[in-house]
């Protein structure tokens, strides 16, 4: 399951099914705010050893928000594939604007948190975005521009992107003595 470069028929069809999940927790809980955690891992390769550990610390922390914020959550769904790795949560009781705002701030703070990819949908199912709420659009993973535009101008190599992303994650792993 790990370490095995995927096709690009297999990533489309990962983030399809991330959105059928996402979208029927909205629908079974209609009064549910829903979570979906991703990994922005650039690259044929999306699954290892070191960014499954990345993914439970994210999970862990972003739990840990949930429970902070007075959330309860109904329903968590694991997606465990070559192509990647997700979590789509339902959760009540608490406010899905503060639910993005803390995750934005765990995007920011954690030192792999750029990797993470959290959306935060209301009731109505719309996406809440991050210039909705006085922050600004994420920044690209090696220079300053806003990262759609540099993602979809190619401003970077997959090598460039991919060498950065691995340096971050064995940074994280010795500093946290993780293994």
């Amino acid at each position: 399951m790990k370490d095995r470069e995927v096709t690009l028929q297999e990533i489309l069809n990962f983030r399809e099914t991330k959105a059928m999940e996402q979208e029927r927790l909205c629908h079974l809980y209609k009064d549910s705010v829903i979570i979906g955690l991703g990994m922005n891992i650039p690259g044929p390769i999306k699954h290892t050893p070191s960014v499954f550990h990345l993914f439970e610390d994210g999970m862990a922390k972003l739990e840990a928000i949930i429970s902070q914020s007075g959330g309860v959550i109904k329903e968590k769904s694991i997606m465990n594939e070559h192509a990647g790795l997700a979590a789509v949560y339902s959760v009540t009781g608490t406010d899905a604007y503060v639910l993005k705002k803390e995750s934005i701030s765990l995007e920011n703070s954690h030192p792999c948190g750029r990797l993470f990819d959290i959306d935060i949908f209301n009731r109505d199912g719309s996406s809440i975005k991050r210039e909705q709420i006085g922050f600004p659009k994420r920044k690209c993973l090696l220079c300053n521009c806003d990262a759609k535009i540099c993602g979809r101008s190619r401003a970077h190599s997959i090598q460039e992107l991919t060498d950065h992303v691995w340096k971050m994650i064995e940074s994280w792993e010795k500093q946290y003595d993780i293994k």
